[in-house]
């Protein structure tokens, strides 16, 4: 249930978080890829050693689709990505769309700067065109509406985010696609972490969207 996570996390301090979002660069695109946007939270740690993507998506998501993930610049590589050699055999499994996990994802980029370079790298906006098949960001904004803050919470180690994720994720594993997606994720992290406000970024999620911020701390009774 995720207590080995919170109990192996190394050190460091989360100082900044961030909001990202982007579409996903597609071959052909239909209408429904256009409404299409993935958001998540980056964090920066006083240690300056790497930043971390925080991010919701369907169950075994990583494990169902061999490893491949866009935040590392090995997703294509044919002999199997570190992630996926990283990953335990209990999370090698077919990905379930009706659930979720949530993931940190600590990144070779140790300032936002680096970061933001590397996205564009990936994107279709890159100062060296990739072609399309190569591209994994589409119009990808960041931070998205300046939703950049300091972190306010006094309990921000590792640990600590740790412990928040696995609060939350145990508290509502379900994934939705209009109530519980990478987007209200993002926006209840990211001013959970901050004081904040944020938001979805599709309109027709927000009439629909419920903060659940108290899902971070209140810790589930053990099996």
């Amino acid at each position: 249930f995720g207590e080995d996570m919170v109990r192996q996390s190394s050190d460091g301090r989360a100082v900044r978080a961030h909001l990202i979002t982007h579409r996903y660069a597609k071959e052909q695109e239909y209408f429904k890829d256009k409404l299409t946007w993935h958001t998540a939270v980056l964090l920066e740690w006083d240690h300056q050693q790497f930043v971390t993507v925080v991010e919701l998506a369907w169950l075994n998501g990583i494990g169902g689709y061999g490893g491949m993930s866009n935040w590392y610049d090995d997703k294509d590589n044919k002999s199997g990505t570190g992630l996926f050699k990283a990953l335990p055999q209990g999370l090698i499994a077919p990905w379930n769309s009706k659930m979720s996990e949530l993931r940190m994802n600590d990144v070779q980029a140790r300032t936002v700067e680096e970061f933001g370079a590397y996205v564009k790298k990936y994107s279709d906006s890159a100062d060296v065109p990739l072609p399309q098949e190569k591209q994994r960001f589409l119009e990808p904004e960041f931070p998205w509406k300046g939703k950049s803050a300091n972190v306010w919470l006094l309990r921000n180690t590792r640990s600590d985010i740790a412990r928040y994720l696995v609060n939350y994720v145990r508290a509502d594993g379900s994934y939705d696609e209009l109530r519980r997606n990478c987007q209200t994720f993002a926006a209840d992290l990211f001013t959970f972490l901050t004081g904040v406000k944020a938001s979805v970024k599709i309109p027709l999620f927000k009439s629909a969207y419920q903060r659940h911020m108290e899902q971070f701390v209140n810790e589930p009774l053990m099996p």
